[in-house]
């Protein structure tokens, strides 16, 4: 239960820093009164917006969060279920995919020199296929903690599998190791369309999620197993 709560408020707090960020940005550092709202236009006339409809995209993003925080109030005593799972990856993936579109779009906003936005920006469509491995990773991550033991989803050893608890502690940790990963891969993908490719970066970044995701979690649970066996002798 407490950690369905620590879910709660990293939810509503993710939410509530992607506001006040794209706040800071739309006051702070875009000078610009309008931004484009049509990425693929050719002529901005008539294509222009106050910049202030960015703000329509994380306020979206902070009430969806609030529905989602009452929600799981309402059901913390209920047995987890199959369903469930799918309704917290899903959740999960909508507001990180609202957040992604709304900062691609405050990029846009900010960068836009010339008339045809897709030459003046230069955003890659594989940068965005990044981005959206990095929010599925995410929406995965979400729901490690809750897996029932032997769940396709979860982490899958000798150790976990024989030990209900092992397992849960096992996959609380590899939800955590997953959700920096998916950080990694998403911040990669905005390097990409700020900066351009770099194929260092993007070996790095594969090699320190192989890590995270698959060697790090499963020496945690050789560490835990040991040391619960030798509680347990003790």
């Amino acid at each position: 239960m407490l950690n369905r709560k620590k879910k709660n408020y990293t939810i509503l707090g993710a939410a509530i820093i992607n506001l006040i960020a794209t706040i800071y940005v739309l006051t702070k550092i875009i000078t610009k009164v309008s931004v484009p709202i049509n990425i693929f236009a050719t002529d901005l006339v008539g294509k222009m917006q106050s910049k202030y409809v960015l703000l329509i995209a994380p306020i979206i993003v902070l009430l969806i969060s609030i529905v989602q925080v009452m929600y799981r109030k309402k059901t913390m005593f209920k047995t987890v279920t199959t369903g469930k799972l799918i309704e917290d990856a899903l959740f999960a993936f909508i507001d990180g995919l609202l957040i992604i579109a709304n900062w691609v779009f405050v990029i846009i906003g900010y960068n836009f020199v010339k008339t045809s936005l897709i030459s003046s920006i230069g955003i890659n469509p594989a940068f965005l296929v990044i981005i959206l491995i990095g929010l599925i990773i995410l929406a995965i991550s979400s729901t490690f903690p809750i897996n029932r033991t032997g769940s396709i989803l979860g982490l899958r050893t000798k150790e976990t599998m024989e030990d209900d608890k092992i397992w849960r502690s096992a996959n609380r940790f590899n939800g955590f190791t997953m959700f920096i990963s998916a950080i990694i891969i998403i911040l990669l993908g905005f390097d990409f369309i700020i900066k351009g490719f770099n194929l260092a970066l993007l070996i790095g970044a594969i090699l320190l999620s192989v890590v995270l995701i698959v060697i790090v979690p499963r020496i945690y649970v050789k560490i835990y197993a040991k040391h619960k066996v030798e509680e347990i002798i003790e």
